[in-house]
């Protein structure tokens, strides 16, 4: 059973400290609390749990971050589509595509030790223009260049 709580990894990249040694991400509750308000400058959430069906969880770390009026960035593309500024991960539906694959592959005799061990190749970065322009951050053309797709 998951706790009411999980750990969000808060990550403070201002110009002071983006390139410090001691530049360190802060481990939080999440949702996390007004006691971090004015403490961090981003969010980025790298737990895939806290995506999958559309989590109140995520949902509440996008809308603190947006209340805060603080960029957040995700692991999944579903994330931006929801409100956070930038997601940048795997495609989940092509890797549970190829996770069923080699399912398939042992359902159909072969030998799991056998199997090539197989890792994702490609990655989706998705921009929130919309969630970036709320928040008065301009999109770096190298960014968008970039960009698999672009939510206005």
């Amino acid at each position: 059973m998951r706790s009411e709580y999980t750990t969000v990894p808060i990550v403070r990249m201002t110009p002071a400290t983006a390139n410090a040694e001691n530049s360190q991400p802060t481990n939080v509750k999440s949702p996390p609390d007004d006691s971090v308000y004015g403490k961090f400058d981003a969010i980025y959430c790298a737990e895939p749990y806290l995506h999958f069906g559309g989590d109140p969880t995520a949902e509440a770390v996008i809308g603190y971050a947006a209340e805060r009026r603080v960029p957040s960035f995700f692991w999944e593309a579903a994330a931006a589509e929801r409100g956070a500024t930038i997601a940048y991960g795997v495609d989940l539906a092509r890797e549970l595509g190829r996770a069923a694959d080699q399912l398939a592959r042992v359902l159909k005799g072969a030998k799991p030790a056998e199997l090539a061990v197989d890792t994702a190749t490609e990655y989706q970065l998705v921009v929130n223009r919309k969630a970036a322009s709320a928040l008065g951050l301009p999109i770096p053309p190298a960014i968008a260049a970039r960009a698999t797709r672009i939510i206005e």
